[in-house]
């Protein structure tokens, strides 16, 4: 009999685990192209640029479902040279542009570590040099 409720006990254990759920994505962005310049010594000059606008990128993304709404997540992004698929940051850390983890819900979250700003986070980027403006969807955006 005790044998029995051991079982019971090691099968409802296994039932709660399969419930949690957790995701790891790796996520980036590349961009290239060719550059055409006039007015150069004997006519004209073509060149390829790697970090046009927004520059190139990748990374891991990842939740873990730790039960009751709350979720375990984390973030390692870096950035890169298309032309020559070296690090953008040669002289700083391999993941430059985040690495952070924290805690949350689909209310709110709180994160430690190297982070974009807020305005990244959502998916709104302004490049007001050349009077570009874009906004892209990165993640998703929960309310209420």
């Amino acid at each position: 009999m005790k044998g029995k409720i051991i079982l019971a006990t090691a099968a409802v254990m296994m039932v709660g685990g399969a419930n949690a759920q957790s995701s790891v994505m790796l996520f980036g962005t590349v961009g290239g192209g060719v550059r055409w310049v006039d007015g150069v010594k004997g006519g004209h000059q073509i060149g390829f640029d790697s970090n046009l606008i927004s520059g190139n990128s990748f990374g891991l993304k990842g939740t873990d479902d730790l039960g009751q709404g709350l979720k375990a997540i984390f973030t390692l992004q870096s950035g890169f040279v298309t032309g020559t698929g070296g690090l953008a940051s040669t002289s700083g850390p391999l993941f430059s542009k985040a690495a952070y983890v924290g805690l949350g819900t689909d209310a709110w979250r709180v994160t430690l570590g190297r982070q974009l700003t807020a305005a990244a986070d959502v998916g709104v980027w302004w490049l007001s040099a050349i009077n570009y403006a874009s906004v892209h969807r990165i993640g998703s955006l929960r309310t209420g």
